[in-house]
């Protein structure tokens, strides 16, 4: 039975249930476990890493997120859709990983005090704060008085360990600051309980291979009743053994349920297993499902390892089976998903190292199965460093040729520690004439020639590229110029160019720890993207004192203040000017004869049209304001 109190201040939502399911297997010196906290839709969410000394990659679960990994001891992500979503923690200590899913589900409830209770034998109970909302106060009792200090408690997710076994009465009063909630549960503690985690490969399994299960257990198991969430597999979808197998025929991500008991007490356990696609892809080298430029960080960071050669390898985008290089730890990519290093011999002549980008330029855009690819840096902050765009001029005229600057940090904040980037630059094809962009890295910061690799590839409205070394030395810090693109704009056409870089755009490092030790770990760090504006201007009567265009002059053309439009021969009964969004910034009803000025001071740089309605129709004219 359970009894809620609730404050003065009652937050009036309607109550949200929050799925918290912990799975994962537990390293001796590496512990993949973390907490967050919970709200809703728009929200910020909070998650920390239990660990404070590992290396880290989150997943978020929210595919359609472009800020869907990071790599940070504390981090956050915003859900912009409600749901459940599958969080995955990665943790490496040295040649030690381990990993933990939680599920969550975002609602729309925004405040509300709530917990869980884990049972960890001989009594001892952890309470697992599942309140939703920013919390800046909890407190815990614990129902058991006789226990003095500490049957109080502030921590997040405390434990308590009580005399006997039998029912309390457990407390938890939470507030933001300003909404206070007040939660109280009648927590049965047994004389004897079991709990379990569950423990699969971290090496993501593959399909059609079988995937090993084990179970790390507090108390006595007596029994087990496994669901490998497959039912297509029929009977063997189900197992009762302490250590089961299971062979999933086909890509994708399964929720897998444990039911154990000990005669007495039961536990139900659930693990997020996923199951991928372990043949190689000419030209996938960071096994994400897809072809980009991000495959060439793998290349430069594992260049020069020997392996085994593949069997029938070639350059085609198939599947090719391929055995792995080597099971010891040290033999696999620390990349987003931890991989064997025969991903990125892409040609599978047993060696990583410039040949394999023939495989990434003849495949590059090809899909055979999207795991997480694509997923965007983490969410930078004002104090982390730029990737910008620079144009040299603010305006330019039709018909030319204009190539801006990329960089990446400031002399103010510089990069610390790079080893590799990505970038997509968009752009507008009616403004630029399409699959004429083109990127130059040449000059680069980063290095050159003889030690780094780069790739591009352009689309008609896009162009990406990606750099990284390969001699396995970062530079400690800069800032400046990392490569330029040049636009060729269409003739006729007037507007502003928005040269944009897109969320997927990568700074990578490869250690977490100042480069005071030698790491191969691939890692996004955060940058702030900014694009930049141009504005394309037909030029008309630069140098005349007067133009004549369909029965009307205007002068002066470029103007900065007063405009003077002389209608020959003709008369106008409305008069209007738009800007490139098709506002009307300026129009005037009458009858207009010979000649009228018009005050243009209050417009601000830019290409606008102007036009009149006359008995002989509507007269265009193209008009240049400049300040």
């Amino acid at each position: 039975m359970k009894q809620k109190l609730h404050s003065t201040k009652i937050f009036a939502a309607a109550l949200a249930m929050l799925l918290l399911i912990l799975t994962g297997s537990v390293a001796n010196a590496c512990n993949a476990n973390f907490t967050h906290t919970n709200v809703c839709v728009g929200d910020t969410i909070w998650f920390y890493a239990a660990d404070q000394y590992a290396v880290y990659t989150w997943d978020f679960g929210d595919s359609t997120s472009m800020t869907n990994i990071n790599h940070d001891t504390a981090t956050f992500h915003v859900y912009q859709n409600t749901g459940t979503y599958y969080v995955t923690l990665f943790v490496n200590i040295g040649a030690e990983w381990d990993y933990l899913t939680q599920i969550i589900t975002v609602g729309t409830t925004c405040f509300n005090a709530g917990f869980t209770t884990v049972c960890g034998g001989s009594y001892m109970e952890t309470f697992n704060d599942v309140s939703i909302g920013n919390m800046t106060y909890r407190r815990w009792t614990f129902g058991e008085p006789s226990s003095g200090p500490d049957d109080t408690s502030f921590l997040w997710n405390p434990y308590h360990t009580y005399a006997a076994a039998g029912n309390y009465s457990v407390t938890l009063i939470v507030s933001d600051g300003v909404n206070t909630d007040t939660l109280t549960q009648v927590v049965v503690v047994p004389a004897n309980c079991i709990s379990a985690n569950i423990g699969t490969n971290i090496m993501g399994n593959c399909y059609n291979d079988s995937t090993h299960y084990n179970v790390y257990y507090t108390g006595t198991i007596t029994s087990y009743s496994w669901d490998f969430g497959d039912p297509n597999s029929g009977a063997d979808n189900y197992s009762t053994l302490a250590i089961p197998a299971h062979l999933y025929t086909a890509i994708g991500t399964y929720v897998v349920r444990l039911i154990i008991t000990d005669g007495t007490s039961t536990d139900t356990i659930y693990s997020v297993q996923i199951v991928a696609d372990c043949t190689c892809w000419a030209g996938d080298c960071n096994r994400d499902g897809e072809v980009n430029g991000e495959d060439i960080f793998a290349i430069g960071i594992y260049y020069g390892s020997h392996g085994l050669t593949r069997p029938n390898a070639s350059n085609s985008f198939t599947s090719q089976p391929s055995t792995d290089w080597s099971s010891v730890m040290w033999n696999y990519m620390y990349l987003q998903v931890l991989a064997d290093k025969k991903y990125a011999d892409c040609n599978g002549d047993s060696t990583i190292n410039s040949l394999d980008m023939i495989a990434i330029n003849n495949n590059y855009g090809m899909h055979h199965n999207t795991h997480n690819n694509r997923s965007a840096m983490p969410e930078a902050l004002p104090t982390d460093p730029a990737m910008y765009l620079q144009f040299p001029v603010s305006s330019t005229p039709d018909g030319s040729v204009i190539t801006a600057t990329i960089n990446l940090g400031t002399s103010a904040i510089p990069f610390t520690y790079l080893y590799g980037y990505s970038f997509t630059i968009n752009f507008d094809t009616a403004l630029v004439i399409p699959n004429s962009t083109t990127v130059d890295v040449s000059g680069n910061w980063l290095g050159n020639a003889t030690n780094e690799l780069s790739i591009s590839h352009a689309y008609t409205d896009r162009i990406e590229e990606a750099v990284v070394r390969y001699d396995q030395v970062q530079i400690a810090a800069g800032y400046g110029q990392i490569g330029t693109v040049t636009f060729h704009i269409r003739p006729n056409v007037f507007g502003t160019l928005h040269a944009t870089i897109n969320p997927t755009a990568k700074a990578i490092t490869t250690t977490m720890f100042n480069n005071t030790v030698a790491s191969n770990q691939e890692i996004f760090k955060p940058v702030n993207l900014m694009g930049s504006d141009l504005d394309i201007f037909i030029p008309v009567g630069i140098n005349e004192a007067a133009s004549s265009y369909d029965g009307i002059s205007v002068f002066p053309n470029p103007t900065n203040e007063l405009l003077t439009i002389s209608l020959n021969k003709t008369e106008a009964t409305e008069i209007k000017i738009t800007n490139t969004l098709g506002k009307v910034v300026y129009s005037d009803n009458g009858q207009f004869k010979t000649t009228l000025q018009v005050n243009t001071s209050n417009l601000s740089t830019g290409i606008y049209s102007l036009s009149l309605v006359t008995k002989d129709g509507i007269l265009v004219k193209k008009l240049n304001i400049i300040k």
